[in-house]
């Protein structure tokens, strides 16, 4: 009999670590104590920020009657998992892609938030305009929440990850975000196979298994910057990803049980198009994001700060909206959006670093505003909340 190989392949130096999941808003209590058990991570912890009532899907999302949908054969799933005792948690988690799990479902408000912010934010219209359009058809038709798979250029800092990251938020939607700049390696997205001792299943399938409901969002950064190895091409995988026959049947290396990814939506960014395989642009619905104008950028100021307090735990701390005198002085040499996040975050912490006691504190709560700083000079006072 040959030999098991020590271990599995090495990931290239490149590869991709920094995956992360959004923690989606609140999920109804009957809803949670059904599907409490897949929200648990494969060593039977949570997992990515999803932890107890954190993992709540908000009250308002609608999901779908009935016994859900199955992403993979629970009697193939059953066989293939039932080896290595010592991963009995790992694998119990995996199984939970056999059981049945609910479909978010597009309702009228989820169009009244994508109107909300295409108001905020004018320059991202070209990719939230033909969104509001198909989940229209869906919230009349009562079908699953699907944005489809968009592919989303320009230059950094326009706001492309942010907007995406918005998406998420506003519409509740878990999300799993792979940075794929200069990796070639696909070991992370696809696992390894079990001819080698330390293999294991790829992000893919452990996030889908862990994901509350079953379309959740999926997104690829930098998606021009991959390349390929011995192991296989990234490109190969958005691929499979992208086309929704090769979906419903994705097979992950280690479980080598076909998994449907067809509910998930995907989101792509990129650079450039030039470097994307035509196979792939071609199953993208492609968006240019362009630099806001300056009409455009106030409006967007005030939404990047809520989301900005929202994201920093500031909500209630600072005034909910940004007087206009500060606008000019939090836009003086700001670029892009990437620019006047980092402008807005030194501009709270020199606001809360002015503050000499907790009666002055408490006493400005609620009234507190941000003091624009020069972010091209370090900051050198103490940290506050940011």
């Amino acid at each position: 009999m040959a030999r098991r190989p020590a271990s599995p392949p090495t990931a290239s130096p490149c590869s991709p670590t920094a995956f992360k999941v959004v923690r989606p808003p609140a999920l109804s209590p009957a809803l949670l104590a059904r599907y409490q058990r897949q929200i648990l991570a494969l060593d039977g912890t949570p997992r990515h920020g999803f932890a107890g009532t954190a993992t709540q899907l908000r009250p308002a999302v609608v999901v779908a009657d009935g016994e859900g949908v199955r992403l993979a054969d629970p009697a193939k799933l059953a066989a293939r998992l039932h080896v290595d005792p010592g991963r009995g948690l790992a694998h119990e988690a995996l199984a939970r892609l056999g059981e049945a799990k609910p479909l978010r479902i597009a309702t009228a408000a989820d169009l009244d938030i994508l109107e909300a912010l295409a108001h905020d934010t004018p320059s991202l219209t070209g990719l939230l305009a033909p969104l509001a359009q198909r989940v229209k058809l869906q919230v009349f038709q009562q079908q699953a929440l699907h944005l489809g798979v968009h592919l989303l250029l320009g230059p950094p800092g326009n706001g492309k990850s942010w907007l995406c990251h918005q998406l998420a938020e506003k519409l509740a939607l878990p999300l799993a975000e792979f940075q794929l700049g200069g990796s070639g390696d696909t070991l992370l997205l696809l696992g390894s196979s079990r001819h080698w001792s330390g293999s294991g299943p790829g992000e893919l399938v452990r996030f889908l298994a862990g994901s509350p409901i079953a379309n959740p969002l999926l997104l690829f950064e930098e998606v021009d910057k991959t390349g390929g190895n011995q192991h296989g091409r990234v490109a190969d995988v958005l691929l499979m990803l992208a086309e929704p026959e090769n979906a419903r049947r994705f097979e992950d290396k280690y479980l080598a049980v076909p998994v449907d990814f067809s509910h998930c939506s995907l989101l792509l960014t990129a650079n450039d198009a030039a470097p994307i395989d035509a196979p792939l642009r071609s199953r993208c619905r492609a968006t240019q994001i362009a630099p806001p104008t300056a009409a455009e950028w106030p409006a967007l100021v005030q939404h990047v700060y809520r989301s900005v307090l929202k994201q920093q735990q500031l909500d209630g701390v600072f005034a909910a909206t940004l007087p206009d005198a500060l606008l000019a002085p939090l836009l003086r040499n700001c670029s892009s959006i990437r620019a006047l996040r980092l402008r807005l975050e030194a501009a709270l912490a020199a606001a809360v670093d002015s503050i000499a006691s907790a009666e002055e504190f408490g006493r400005l709560k609620g009234t507190l505003l941000p003091m624009p700083v020069d972010i091209a000079a370090p900051h050198t006072g103490r940290i506050g909340f940011v």
